[in-house]
Order: C-alpha cells, then sequence, then structure tokens
C-alpha cells in the first residue's frame, strides 16, 4: 500500500467510498475532535 507521500497529488486516496457509509457522521466526529485539539475543551452545542 502506497504512502500518501508516495502518492501523485491528483491521485485518488479511496477507489470508491461506499454509499451506506454516514460521511456527515465521520465529518462530525473528526471536527469535534479536532476542536478538542485545538482548544482543550470539548465543543458546547449552541442549538
Amino acid at each position: 500500500m502506497k504512502t500518501y507521500r508516495d502518492r501523485h497529488p491528483d491521485e485518488k486516496i479511496f477507489e470508491r467510498i461506499p454509499v451506506r457509509a454516514d460521511i456527515h457522521s465521520y465529518r462530525r466526529k473528526y471536527a469535534k475532535e479536532r476542536y478538542r485539539e485545538l482548544t482543550g475543551r470539548e465543543y458546547e452545542k449552541i442549538f
């Protein structure tokens, strides 16, 4: 398997993404973890 550095910039990382994959939940989880990493505190839901 190639690493990210071994790939051409225009080459896709994933050939296919499953249609049933819950992309929005993955993005939400990543954003919450990144926020906690950068600020040192948990994300507070406004609404």
